[in-house]
C-alpha cells in the first residue's frame, strides 16, 4: 500500500536530518508547557496604583491588606484621576485602588463605605480573576474589622468594592485569545511547513500526482 511507502520515506527522512527530528520530537514539548504557562488562571503581584483621598488609618489598612495578601503590588501612588490613567494607559499599573474621601468616616457611622477598583481588562482573564480576588480581599477586611472593632465606634457594615475594567469591560475573553493562539502558532507552523518542504526539494522525496 501506497501509505506504508509514505511512512518507510518519512521514517528515512527522520533519521537522516536529525535537526527535523529534533524539532518534531521538542515541538509538542514546548508547545505544551507554554499552553500551560499561558493559560495559567493565577494572578501574583499584579502591579497596583493607588489614590487615597481620605489619607485616613483605615485607608492605609486597606492598603496593608492589599498589599499583604501577595495578589497585588500596590506600590504605586497617584496623585489625582489622570495619575491614575496615564499609570493604567502606560501599562506600567493593571490595576488601581481608589479609597474616597469620607472612607473611614464612613467606617464609624456604620454607613456602607466605598472602594473603587479600576482594571485594564486587555487580558480578560488576568482581570476577571484579579477582580475576584480584589473582592475577597475586602470582604475579608471588613469582617476584620468587624470583629476588631476598629476604628472605635465601627457598627455592623459592608464595604462595597466597585469594579470597572479599564479595557474590554464586558471581559470576553475571544477579544484577545484568538489573537494570542494566531500569534502563538502561526510562527511555528509556518516554519515547520518551509522547513519540510526544503527538505522534500533537497532531496527530491515529493511525490508527484
Amino acid at each position: 500500500m501506497r501509505i506504508w511507502h509514505v511512512i518507510h520515506k518519512e521514517a528515512i527522512e527522520l533519521v537522516r536530518d536529525w535537526p527535523l527530528l529534533l524539532v518534531t520530537l521538542l515541538a509538542p514539548v514546548i508547545e505544551m508547557v507554554s499552553m500551560a504557562y499561558a493559560l495559567s488562571a493565577g494572578v501574583q503581584h499584579l502591579p497596583m496604583t493607588v489614590l487615597d483621598r481620605d489619607h485616613s488609618q483605615a485607608a492605609r489598612q486597606v492598603v496593608a491588606a492589599v498589599r499583604n495578601s501577595g495578589r497585588f503590588d500596590p506600590d504605586l501612588y497617584a496623585n489625582d484621576a489622570a495619575g491614575v490613567n496615564r499609570l493604567l494607559d502606560s501599562g506600567v499599573a493593571q490595576a488601581a485602588l481608589v479609597i474616597p474621601r469620607g472612607f473611614e468616616k464612613d467606617l464609624r457611622s456604620g454607613r456602607t463605605a466605598h472602594l473603587q477598583l479600576l482594571l485594564d481588562g486587555t487580558n480578560a482573564t488576568t482581570a476577571d480573576i484579579a477582580r475576584s480576588y480584589a473582592q475577597a480581599i475586602v470582604a475579608h477586611y471588613a469582617a476584620e474589622m468587624i470583629a476588631r472593632q476598629e476604628p472605635p465606634g465601627l457598627q455592623l457594615t459592608r464595604v462595597v468594592a466597585q469594579s470597572r475594567a479599564w479595557f474590554n469591560e464586558d471581559l470576553r475573553s475571544e477579544n484577545f485569545l484568538s489573537l494570542a493562539k494566531s500569534a502563538q502558532y502561526w510562527p511555528s507552523s509556518s516554519w515547520s511547513s518551509r522547513r519540510l518542504a526544503w527538505c522534500e526539494r533537497r532531496n527530491g522525496a515529493h511525490w508527484n500526482n
